[in-house]
């Protein structure tokens, strides 16, 4: 869903919670769902799943590189995958990107070190 239709479905929320004064004044148009979005929600799931990932007991690094057109540099997506023991399955997770100049291996490697940190690279599967 794009976040065009946040406008749209904001006004269903009068709708749904009738009895609250906050839903019937909310306004929220893309840019303000962006920012919440982006500067919200997306910190707060991100520090969940380090908190899944600083559990787990091995963990494999995937990621994905292409040339960002905006950024004209290197983009570098990558997900985790690791045993949740909470659902009692292997599970694949979006972490983050990564901006790179060039793609050589010690920048890479600088890069993913930087996104993940000390303690979530001794627990990669290698």
């Amino acid at each position: 869903m794009s976040l065009r239709t946040t406008g749209a479905l904001v006004s269903l929320l009068p709708k749904t919670l009738c009895d609250s004064e906050i839903a019937k004044k909310i306004q929220l148009q893309e840019g303000k769902a962006r920012y919440t979005i982006t500067f919200g929600l997306a910190c707060y799931f991100r520090q969940k799943l380090l908190g899944l990932l600083s559990t787990a007991r091995h963990i494999v690094l995937g990621f994905d590189e292409s040339l960002n057109k905006v950024a004209r540099k290197q983009q570098i997506d990558v997900a985790m995958r690791f045993w949740n023991e909470a659902v009692n399955e292997v599970d694949v997770r979006y972490l983050d990107s990564v901006f790179l100049g060039h793609t050589r291996a010690a920048e890479l490697l600088k890069g993913l070190k930087l996104l993940l940190g000390e303690i979530i690279c001794v627990k990669l599967v290698s």
